[in-house]
């Protein structure tokens, strides 16, 4: 029996089309190239009902006339038979007989139905299969009582190899299935002219998954096919036709219903703001909803633009450059692992990327409806492992073996991210590291990844640290591989044929929920604004509420605001105790800070709320919820009012009159309780303001001349305690009014009196 055989490729570059083989190994042994293996089990056995992961169904009874045993002429030559899906075709046309009768005498296992001969002069017949094909077994037997070599070829190279059959002892199995990659179109059958011809018959065909899936392939430029021209977009997309999702659809005779994944996109982009002038990848999924397109499967990539990818590539690169220098003692020797002010804050980012992930999915779960096979992938590892590949010329120049080391700990600390917030949010997650073994830059298999290929400008198409066009056959590997695996594995499938969704995700990480409620939310004109819903500013008061937590747990709140990194991202608002069923219940006050605007007309951000319950039972109890942010003064939203405590020494509040010197700076401090924030955060666009009043008798103003400060820092950064030290005019007599509006609307004034002494 031959062995069944698969092979990884070493090759490192790939013709046009996807159906060049990959590799090759040495004559005379099986080969399987680009996605396609060979099985030779059960040999001269009765078939198997499956190959690879593939149920397998045989061939009715052939109603053709069956040819003159004796003669061999004209008659009985057919150029087809029909199957299960489809008609398989011959060439040349084949004897069409039966086996252990009369025309063909012998067989193996019983068989006693439908084979067709080449003739006895045939040493070669070609069978083309119907499209969308993924596995195909037939048994071939020599005309002569003797052994001969048979070998049987698929149209891409991928081959069983010279196979002994014995005529006598009957015919022997021969099967392909294909991992999804490429299409299985035909299979060339030869022998040697001293056989006298050969039979063939006894077949066997894949029984699905179906051949008509509708595909949608969305996500980042991994997905996209940066860095594998040519590019089917004229907008910056960078939507390579050698992409995964092409190539699977290519290969499994699928629609390619749709391909919106781009280059750079964020979380952010891909559900609200879109780019390059089109709309979101959401919104584009309901306008072909809408237009009566209902996806099969979704694949993607996300995540690796939210932690800035390119940015912490392109530092990482400048620190080398720079510590290479001889002269330069400031730029830790060159290996931004090392920077105190960098490595840590992108590797508080790389943990925070959970929330917004798990967000995203499941905003996608919603938006593409029921029955639709989601599938996400992780990032495979950019460097090797090995210390020596690591100062390979590719990668020398630009990164310390440090830095290599700790790039490949962000990854898995990225890729962890990824699965988790995929299974969180009830969809398949695939991961590609064991089809990218090998490969990384530099790697003992050959690289799947571009190395540095223009570092004076990053947008080059080449796409630097981005997947070659065999890393894209990798990804679509990956994906068949996992469709593959859920098939033999008997998981649930779409009506499709494709890995259903999860549809209970792993209770210690959704068995609680949390729920923001906008305590004091007023939507000011125009009244009833759709985008409004959930709509908070920085400021506002709201109250969370959770459950599924451990009695007794302490369950931390904290912010996660995706348009800052860092530490500046990441905000605890609190510890909370759950109580004896499990639930917590608070009100807090959002920081002053909080940047973003939704809807996606404007720019900005999204923040999250997210809880952790800590203890031995709730330590994995993990949830989040999205925080639509708009800037003070926004239509949506509005700002609690803020606990302003009046001004603090040496001012003296409204209607009191300070006494000044023309020209001086005042130092203007007030307190708000409890809301932490910059002097930036806490007053309203354009204020403080002055205005020349009465002495004896000073209005409250709301409105007056724009001031200037020497300084706009509040005392110890995020405190509650605010200063503004207001730059006055040595022109100025009388009395004048300092206006403080601050972000909840509300004003504030001070009299001063600037007679010169």
């Amino acid at each position: 029996t031959t062995p069944r055989t698969s092979e990884k490729s070493n090759t490192t570059s790939l013709d046009a089309t996807i159906l060049v083989g990959l590799g090759q190994v040495g004559a005379g042994s099986a080969y399987a190239a680009a996605g396609i293996t060979f099985e030779g089990f059960p040999g001269t056995s009765a078939p198997p009902s499956t190959l690879g992961p593939y149920t397998m169904a045989g061939f009715p009874e052939d109603p053709q006339p069956i040819a003159n045993a004796d003669l061999h002429g004209p008659g009985g030559r057919v150029s087809g038979v029909d199957g299960p899906t489809g008609v398989l075709a011959f060439d040349p046309p084949l004897y069409h007989e039966l086996a252990n009768h009369p025309g063909w005498g012998t067989w193996s296992h019983g068989y006693e139905g439908d084979v067709y001969f080449t003739g006895p002069s045939g040493v070669k017949a070609t069978v083309s299969l119907p499209n969308g094909t993924r596995a195909f077994y037939f048994y071939a037997e020599p005309n002569e009582f003797d052994t001969f070599k048979v070998t049987a070829t698929t149209q891409d190279g991928s081959t069983s190899g010279p196979i002994d059959v014995n005529g006598l002892d009957g015919a022997r199995y021969f099967g392909f299935y294909t991992d999804g990659t490429v299409p299985l179109a035909s299979v060339t059958i030869t022998t040697s002219l001293d056989a006298n011809g050969f039979a063939i018959g006894e077949f066997g065909i894949s029984a699905g998954p179906i051949s008509s899936i509708s595909l949608l392939g969305m996500g980042d430029s991994y997905s996209s096919g940066e860095s594998v021209p040519p590019y089917s977009d004229p907008d910056g997309c960078h939507r390579s036709t050698r992409a995964y999702a092409p190539l699977l659809a290519q290969a499994n005779n699928w629609n390619l219903a749709d391909f919106t994944a781009c280059t750079g996109a964020t979380s952010l982009d891909f559900t609200f703001r879109g780019q390059h002038g089109e709309q979101a990848q959401l919104a584009q999924l309901q306008t072909d909803r809408a237009n009566g397109l209902h996806p099969d499967g979704i694949m993607l990539t996300l995540g690796g633009d939210d932690i800035g990818f390119k940015s912490i590539i392109e530092y990482c690169i400048e620190e080398r450059i720079a510590g290479l220098d001889p002269l330069n003692f400031t730029r830790f020797g060159g290996s931004c692992s090392d920077d105190p002010n960098f490595a840590p804050v992108t590797q508080d980012t790389i943990e925070n990327e959970y929330a917004p992930l798990v967000e995203t999915f499941r905003r996608l779960v919603a938006t593409a409806g029921p029955d639709v096979s989601i599938m996400a992938a992780d990032y495979p590892q950019i460097f090797p492992p090995n210390a020596d590949q690591q100062t390979c010329i590719e990668l020398r120049p630009y990164f310390t073996k440090d830095d290599q080391s700790w790039f490949r700990l962000l990854t898995a600390i990225l890729d962890n991210k990824e699965l988790q917030a995929a299974r969180d949010a009830g969809i398949n997650g695939v991961n590609v590291l064991d089809e990218f073994t090998g490969h990384a830059i530099c790697d003992s298999d050959g690289a799947w990844l571009n190395g540095v290929t223009n570092i004076n400008g990053w947008d080059d198409p080449t796409g630097s640290f981005h997947p070659t066009a065999n890393g894209q056959i990798g990804y679509a590997r990956a994906f068949a591989n996992y469709i593959n695996s859920a098939i033999s594995a008997g998981t649930p499938l779409t009506s499709a044929g494709l890995p259903a969704d999860p549809s209970d995700p792993p209770a210690d990480n959704t068995s609680n929920t949390l729920q923001l409620t906008l305590g004091s939310l007023t939507v000011t004109p125009p009244v009833n604004q759709p985008d409004c819903t959930d709509v908070v500013q920085g400021g506002e008061q709201v109250t969370v509420t959770g459950d599924g937590y451990a009695p007794g747990a302490k369950v931390s709140l904290d912010l996660i605001d995706s348009d800052k990194a860092g530490d500046a991202q990441h905000v605890a608002l609190g510890t909370l105790t759950a109580d004896s069923n499990g639930a917590v219940n608070t009100t807090v006050r959002l920081p002053l800070g909080m940047a973003g605007i939704v809807p996606p007309e404007t720019s900005g951000s999204l923040a999250y709320l997210q809880t952790l319950g800590t203890g031995a039972t709730a330590a994995n109890q993990l949830d989040n919820e999205l925080v639509n942010v708009a800037p003070h003064g926004n239509a949506c939203g509005v700002v609690s009012a803020l606990p302003f405590q009046g001004f603090d020494p040496p001012v003296a509040n409204y209607p009191a009159v300070n006494a000044a010197q023309p020209g001086s700076t005042v130092p203007v401090k007030f307190t708000m309780t409890g809301v932490p924030g910059t002097i930036g955060d806490a007053l309203a666009p354009g204020y403080p303001q002055s205005a020349p009043v009465s002495c004896s008798n000073p209005a409250a103003l709301t409105s007056g001349d724009a001031t200037s400060s020497t300084s706009l820092a509040s005392r110890g950064g995020q405190s509650d305690h605010y200063n503004y030290a207001w730059a006055t005019d040595r022109s100025w007599t009388g009395c004048r009014e300092l206006i403080v509006q601050v972000a909840d609307g509300g004003y504030h004034q001070a009299v001063f009196n600037f007679s010169k002494k």
